[in-house]
């Protein structure tokens, strides 16, 4: 992922009053020409007894940020991986705050990236032999710590063979294009696109010291009557009235994250699902509408389902030991979900075990339904009203109306052949 510097800056005007907040009241480029004023959003600050502001002088920082990297693929007893390794680096600073990271792959894969913001995920590691990523952050003071290294040394113990760790836990709905109509979803949005919600609220559902990257917006930012809570970017425009607040984060002008790469990475990941894992589960398919999906493999259970199936399904029950993985590879370039509900389980799995993967789905409906586990749909726009999902959306874009509730798939790692993680 490459950063993109900010193209905008935001001029604050500060008022003291009873409610104590900050408004973002004017927007200027930074060759000091004037931009039409959006409404307003505004940041919520400490509120100073009796409604007086007060002021205070912040000392000086000049004690660099403290970054580490964590690697979603275990090592075998060597140190050697046995396929692709997912890397993340997460940087801290108690002064003045992170500004960015910068990392360099050297070796067998190269690359390399500077990021806005405290966290940072490596491209995808692939290719066979040792790569070194160099990696250090600074923070808004200007001071940078010492560089610092990690190693993956990656090998094949058969030939073919390579491991893919799948880690599909950190944003609760996360879009190529748009999100259009949201209103409540509890963890992380990311959208490349343009998002436009009313009466809504994101990120209400974290810890309120997991601030980063609550809402990232590729394009244009247009939100009224609601609340983000945690650090907010936009890469276009930003519309907004006064009772859109940001709260425990700030509002920032430009795009983290490298959206086209993120989506090849999931168009990747579900047909690797799809070709490489075998199906070793049999759904049983009642008349009536009864849809059983019942696996025993105390790892992986596999199935695999046409998505036209859906459109007559009236209800739905899973099965899989605890601790147990679900993986449901759909075929088909469209399906509707309507009026019933699958949060159905039976031997110990719950919505944080199970994966829906539509390989080649374009188009996907869903109304009075709810979604109990984690959807992969990179090819398909989805319009989903009057419901909910109990983990994570991944897809092209999304509209309506649905509620998105925080229990994120648990990571887990498969090689192409085996079902095991």
């Amino acid at each position: 992922m490459k950063n993109n510097s900010l193209g905008w800056w935001v001029v604050l005007s500060l008022s003291a009053s009873a409610c104590g907040v900050q408004d973002l009241s004017e927007m200027e480029a930074q060759d000091g020409s004037s931009l039409q004023r959006p409404s307003t959003i505004t940041a919520d600050k400490a509120r100073p007894p009796s409604g007086e502001a007060t002021y205070g002088v912040a000392a000086e920082d000049y004690s660099p940020p403290e970054s580490s990297i964590t690697s979603f693929s275990t090592p075998d007893e060597n140190g050697n991986y046995l396929g692709s390794v997912a890397l993340k680096i997460t940087a801290t600073d108690v002064g003045s705050g992170v500004q960015e990271i910068t990392y360099y792959l050297v070796g067998a894969s190269t690359g390399s990236g500077t990021v806005t913001g405290s966290t940072v995920y490596v491209p995808l590691i692939e290719n066979a032999g040792l790569t070194t990523v160099i990696y250090y952050a600074r923070d808004k003071a200007g001071n940078v710590e010492e560089a610092k290294s990690f190693d993956v040394n990656i090998v094949f113990d058969q030939p073919g063979v390579s491991c893919l760790p799948v880690n599909l836990d950190d944003y609760n709905l996360f879009v190529l294009g748009n999100y259009t109509g949201g209103h409540d979803v509890q963890g992380k949005v990311a959208a490349g696109g343009n998002v436009s919600m009313q009466s809504f609220a994101v990120g209400a559902g974290l810890p309120a010291t997991n601030t980063n990257h609550v809402l990232v917006v590729g394009g244009n930012l247009n939100v009224s009557n609601g609340t983000i809570y945690g650090d907010t970017y936009y890469g276009g425009s930003l519309t907004t009235n006064q009772s859109a607040t940001v709260r425990r984060g700030t509002l920032n002008q430009g795009t983290p994250f490298n959206f086209t790469s993120l989506s090849s990475d999931l168009q990747t990941l579900s047909s690797q699902l799809s070709n490489d894992l075998a199906v070793n589960a049999t759904p049983r398919i009642e008349p009536w509408g009864g849809l059983f999906l019942k696996g025993n493999d105390p790892k992986l259970n596999v199935f695999s389902l046409n998505a036209s199936i859906f459109s007559t399904t009236r209800y739905m029950e899973l099965e899989a030991p605890a601790d147990s993985r679900i993986v449901v590879n759909i075929y088909g370039p469209s399906a509707s979900f309507s009026n019933f509900s699958q949060h159905n389980f039976r031997g110990g799995i719950d919505q944080t075990g199970i994966l829906y993967n539509f390989v080649d789905a374009t188009q996907i409906t869903a109304s009075g339904f709810g979604f109990w586990g984690t959807v992969l749909a990179p090819l398909a726009d989805i319009t989903f009203n009057n419901g909910s999902w109990d983990g994570g959306i991944y897809a092209n874009s999304l509209t309506g109306n649905a509620e998105g509730h925080i229990n994120p798939l648990k990571d887990f790692e498969f090689c192409e052949g085996q079902n095991n993680y």
